[in-house]
């Protein structure tokens, strides 16, 4: 399985944008007439040619996007599998080992769902963010120009990478990840992020892990009431296939009711819990507390995953999320 078959899935659910490409050209196209007119007098016949369609065509890139499949109202994971952080000798790290004043290689898998349209000198932009949801930029990590080829072509997904320094004081990091491209056909899913935390812990142990939440501006309100969500989401195993018989549509349904949140519970055995579901902001910061309780039947090696994501109904914007994975010492 493709780390991001849930992400390409759900895009390909998604409907489609309308682009006003072909309305700008027409109108260049009336300005290039106007200018004729002005030097040589009327031109009656020039006219505007409409473009026929597919021959415009547009590159569709795209990463695990955390933004779009919330909107969808599907789980979600902040540990995001096109991410890839390693040390200067090539070993894998994690968000939560990075050590200060330290270089290491973050590395994205960028990926097109169009069959017809490549996206040549794609620009990737990486920024650090404040470790939390929502969280305000920190640090411009770097950019880089890839290469995306048509979808399933030989390079497709293409990796985009670039060398990071650490800040100097040890902290918990969030990566955004940009692949915006000037005409992509569908520009929701060209943003992602990767927000991990992993705790090693004992049996019966019990975690308090403190998640920040940052202002996300909004002018119509003077208070701003953000939703948070905990569930124990992670990828399938494998991905859906589409049933001989079954529509885009009705696949693309499917794929969204598999990936719902409220069917992917926390694991009730480890009592994880949030000190609230709901703030209320006005300005600044604040923070909701994370619990849980390893149980005492726990052993060396197991692993349990819990996803806090945050989002403004009210704007029906996805503010951010953090992924806690807890491993048995």
């Amino acid at each position: 399985m493709k780390p991001s078959d849930v992400g390409h899935a759900a895009a390909h659910a998604a409907a489609e944008i309308v682009t006003a490409v072909p309305t700008a050209v027409c109108l260049l196209c009336r300005r290039i007439r106007s200018a004729v007119r002005s030097c040589h007098g009327p031109d009656p016949g020039m006219q505007c040619l409409p473009i026929p369609e597919g021959v415009w065509l547009r590159p569709d890139a795209y990463l695990y996007s955390q933004r779009l499949l919330m909107g969808l109202g599907m789980a979600v994971t902040w540990d995001n599998p096109d991410v890839t952080l390693t040390d200067m000798a090539d070993n894998v790290v994690g968000s939560h080992d990075l050590l200060p004043s330290t270089d290491y290689r973050i590395t994205a898998q960028i990926h097109n769902k169009s069959p017809d349209a490549p996206a040549p000198g794609l620009p990737v932009v990486f920024t650090l963010l404040s470790f939390g949801a929502g969280g305000p930029p920190r640090q411009s990590i770097g950019s880089t120009v890839i290469n995306l080829p048509v979808r399933a072509a030989p390079g497709e997904p293409a990796a985009a990478s670039v060398v990071w320094t650490t800040p100097a004081a040890p902290d918990h990091y969030c990566i955004e990840i940009d692949c915006s491209w000037p005409d992509d056909a569908f520009p929701i899913d060209n943003v992602g992020q990767h927000n991990t935390v992993i705790r090693k812990a004992s049996a019966d142990e019990q975690l308090l892990i403190e998640i920040p939440i940052w202002q996300v501006r909004d002018e119509a309100h003077e208070h701003l009431a953000l939703s948070i969500g905990l569930d124990g989401y992670q990828l399938p195993g494998r991905p859906l296939l589409r049933r001989e018989d079954e529509a885009g549509e009705a696949f693309a349904e499917r794929i969204k009711r598999a990936n719902l949140a409220e069917l992917h519970e926390a694991d009730s055995q480890w009592a994880p819990s949030l000190s609230a579901h709901t703030v209320s902001m006005s300005s600044g910061s604040t923070a909701v507390t994370f619990s849980a309780t390893v149980p005492a039947t726990a052993s060396s090696g197991d692993r349990a995953r819990f996803n806090i994501s945050v989002n403004d109904p009210t704007g029906n914007r996805v503010v951010g999320g953090a992924t806690v994975i807890v491993q048995v010492a």
